[in-house]
């Protein structure tokens, strides 16, 4: 990692650019400066990365996981990740066209592999006013099955099973 070595270093080099560019335009003095800077940021960056892959492999040890377990694991975290951004991926309701958006709901969520127990978790920030009406009147176990809150809207609409095969 950078210590007080790399910036003498960075100096010295600078130093040595400036000098040997003795009757060389200042454009091109300034060129090689910036082709300087950025060979020692790429040096750091890869440092840098060695750093963190070094301390992931102690950290790895420390926990007792095997490579492909650390694998498996930072898979499952960014596969966290990507189901926050689902969110942004889900239609809003409008009192238009029930039907459609439950099943784009559904769908977007069966694409993403989302866990069916979590839909209804994501389901209220999508309602439209009324629906989000008929939501608050469930109780608290009816709001946590999605079936049952999305019988409990189509019913609030008047859409029965036969409307919803259409």
């Amino acid at each position: 990692m950078g210590g007080l070595n790399d910036g003498s270093d960075a100096g010295d080099s600078t130093m040595q650019l400036a000098a040997g560019a003795k009757g060389e335009p200042d454009q091109i003095v300034a060129l090689r400066l910036q082709l300087a800077l950025a060979k020692q940021e790429t040096e750091r960056s890869k440092e840098e990365r060695l750093a963190k892959e070094a301390e992931w492999e102690r950290e790895k040890q420390r926990l007792g996981m095997s490579p492909q377990e650390g694998t498996q694991a930072a898979r499952q975290t960014s596969g966290a990740l990507e189901v926050k951004d689902i969110k942004h991926l889900l239609p809003c309701m409008s009192d238009v066209d029930i039907l459609s958006f439950f099943m784009c709901y559904e769908r977007v969520l069966e694409l993403n592999d989302v866990d069916r127990a979590l839909w209804a978790r994501y389901l209220p920030a999508q309602l439209s006013p009324k629906a989000l009406k008929t939501f608050s009147r469930l109780s608290l176990q009816q709001s946590k099955d999605y079936d049952e809150i999305k019988r409990a809207i189509l019913t609030s609409y008047k859409l029965d099973s036969n409307a919803y095969l259409r």
